[in-house]
């Protein structure tokens, strides 16, 4: 149940589901906004139901208070305001309905105010939320402001109707942006995931720096929020403007006609868009831990860093250099010559700037080191050129002594090899011999012509190996040679469960080599298709014209896993068959490549999955006929032209 819970939430379908909702929920978020803006409702009455408890007639009072104040400067009533009020400095009275007793004003009690000591205060049951005062109102000022419930009464019922009004708004607003925020939650949860595994599959997108797409979601956010603001903040129309000859501003988004609406749809689906698909790369780098480590910032760090180890590593590499002489005097030289160098120039400078003549002293002293310097690193170059040569020379004899002994010891043990097999061949023809002395004669005629093969293979690659071969060079027609090669292997063919397919170009194709040995190399390479080729599937052999040289490559598919490089597998008895079930000694890849490389070509190897790939390229000659047909053409031309 699990498992087909996880496939329906990260299937493709489920995602773009959640991806178009989330989209939704954003735009009709956005447009019931603008449509509750364009109302012109002030949003506190869907949170307080009471009119006189809340901010808007809060700040009605506190300018009532301060209308009230200003008649101890003004010294004249106040007209057409919606409240009772009394005033006194103490010179004379002000009201604007002739009350001076308090306890006309306390009757109104949701809105009555008065002053004490310079300080305005309410009652209670007044709930108003702040309290100030003027400090020239400390002594013998009287004041009392009260609203009228009338007064309460018709705003209170407007508030109700805003509050009718805006609240269908209101509620679709809050449901899309509850929606929203459980499917993004889920989206993050989800995104980067495949029905195939568990792990974080990265996009395209992902590849950018971090602080590329933060910045980019920064600055998103606030163009949007920006932009949204101030077009419903003017809650009428969008700033493009038209004036045509002469004639009134055409404006082309307006609320009039709902452009307004479509349009902050629009921009909100596109803002979402791009805002959930930088949302959602920033969580996938996070998951793949590659959040800090993608960013330029932490690269930046990590170079820097590193090349500080380096130097410092550089700076204290002495102790590194214990096996290698040489190295241990460079370094020190070098070390020496850098710190006399940043000394005498440093020295230098100074006196140059005292206009002392022993500035000159510095400079013949770093002509002498640097001089010191030159002869010290000659002498370790001509040692270390020295020990190269000598190394190398030990190389190659020790290159020369094992092919010599790979050459003597098979020629040593192809004697007494051929005298056994002799000697079984003369025991299988005695009579009387039992069944089993058959066939374990049989067998030991088997084991003893592998053998003799194995060292004819070692005997022949030490020659190739060594450059003690002799080639002869001749001009063969290379798709003949191959499918002579094929046809007398046709019985091991015919016999196998594996289909050869031939693709050669119709034209014959030369090449300058030594035939016999060529033979070899594909008679190694199908041989080797023949033994490790999966049953009932095809090899393909291609020959093509690149640039003047031949590509000829065989395909095929391996009948066991390929654990190893082509490296590996071109190793002397290297056996792709580990298990080593298979008849082969290991040889016949190397032999291959060998060969090809005397016959003037280049052996390759390639391994994708189960493919094994073989490609063999040689320089391409002219068909010696052709040749032949040109030379004889062009001397016809000549003798015409001297005729002539």
């Amino acid at each position: 149940m699990a498992t087909k819970s996880r496939s329906f939430r990260v299937h493709k379908i489920t995602k773009a589901v959640i991806f178009f909702i989330i989209i939704s929920s954003f735009v009709v978020a956005m447009v019931q906004l603008q449509l509750g803006m364009q109302k012109n409702i002030n949003p506190e009455c869907l949170i307080e139901p009471e009119f006189h408890k809340s901010m808007v007639f809060n700040t009605e009072v506190e300018d009532a208070m301060r209308l009230v104040s200003l008649i101890a400067f003004q010294h004249k009533e106040l007209e057409n305001v919606p409240f009772y009020y009394y005033f006194n400095s103490g010179s004379k009275d002000y009201s604007n309905i002739g009350k001076s007793d308090r306890a006309f004003y306390e009757q109104y009690d949701r809105s009555f105010f008065y002053m004490e000591e310079g300080v305005w205060k309410d009652r209670e049951n007044t709930s108003r939320k702040t309290d100030f005062g003027y400090e020239i109102f400390r002594h013998k000022t009287v004041a009392y402001i009260a609203f009228t419930d009338y007064y309460l009464d018709i705003n209170q019922r407007q508030w109700d109707r805003n509050r009718e009004l805006l609240l269908p708004n209101a509620i679709i607003l809050l449901a899309s942006v509850l929606i929203g925020f459980v499917l993004i939650i889920l989206s993050c949860i989800v995104t980067g995931r495949e029905l195939q595994d568990d792990k974080i599959h990265l996009m395209n997108l992902d590849k950018s720096y971090t602080e590329v797409l933060l910045l980019a979601l920064g600055l998103g956010v606030g163009l949007f929020v920006s932009g949204i603001s101030d077009i419903l903040g003017e809650g009428i129309s969008l700033g493009l403007k038209m004036d045509l000859f002469g004639m009134d501003f055409l404006k082309i988004f307006s609320t009039d006609n709902g452009s307004l609406t479509i349009f902050i749809a629009v921009v909100s689906a596109l803002a979402g868009v791009v805002f959930l698909m930088l949302v959602h790369s920033l969580i996938r780098k996070w998951r793949v831990k590659i959040f800090i480590r993608d960013s330029i910032l932490y690269r930046i760090s990590y170079k820097l860093c590193k090349l500080i180890a380096g130097a410092s590593r550089y700076l204290c590499y002495g102790d590194l250099f214990h096996q290698a002489s040489y190295a241990r005097n460079l370094y020190y030289r070098q070390m020496c010559f850098l710190v006399l160098t940043i000394t005498n120039t440093t020295i230098a400078v100074y006196l140059v700037t005292k206009l002392v003549w022993w500035a000159i002293l510095p400079f013949v002293i770093e002509v002498l080191v640097f001089v010191w310097y030159t002869i010290g690193n000659r002498h370790v170059y001509d040692m270390i050129d020295q020990e190269i040569k000598k190394r190398t020379e030990e190389q190659m004899k020790s290159e020369r002594m094992k092919i010599e002994l790979i050459t003597n010891v098979s020629h040593d043990l192809k004697t007494p090899l051929t005298s056994i097999i002799s000697f079984v061949d003369l025991l299988s023809k005695e009579e009387p011999l039992t069944e089993a002395a058959r066939d374990y004669i049989r067998i030991i005629q088997e084991k003893s012509e592998r053998l003799s093969d194995i060292l004819t293979d070692l005997f022949d690659l030490a020659k190739s190996t060594s450059g003690d071969m002799a080639l002869n060079l001749e001009n063969i027609d290379l798709g003949k040679l191959i499918r002579q090669t094929l046809a007398e292997l046709d019985d091991r063919i015919t016999d196998s469960e594996i289909t050869f397919k031939i693709k050669f170009p119709e034209l014959p194709v030369h090449i300058n080599a030594d035939g016999n040995k060529l033979y070899r190399v594909f008679q190694n390479i199908i041989d080797n298709a023949l033994k490790y080729t999966l049953g009932g599937t095809r090899v393909y052999i291609d020959m093509s014209l690149i640039e003047e040289r031949v590509i000829v490559s065989m395909k095929n598919i391996a009948s066991y896993d390929m654990n190893f490089t082509s490296q590996e597998i071109l190793q002397r008895f290297a056996r792709g068959d580990q298990a080593r079930t298979s008849e082969g000694n290991g040889l016949g890849l190397s032999i291959a490549e060998s060969y090809t490389k005397l016959c003037g070509g280049d052996f390759q190897i390639e391994m994708e999955g189960d493919m094994f790939k073989v490609y063999l390229s040689f320089e391409q000659a002219s068909d010696p006929v052709v040749m032949k047909e040109t030379i004889r053409n062009d001397a016809i031309a000549a003798i015409e032209v001297m005729a002539e």
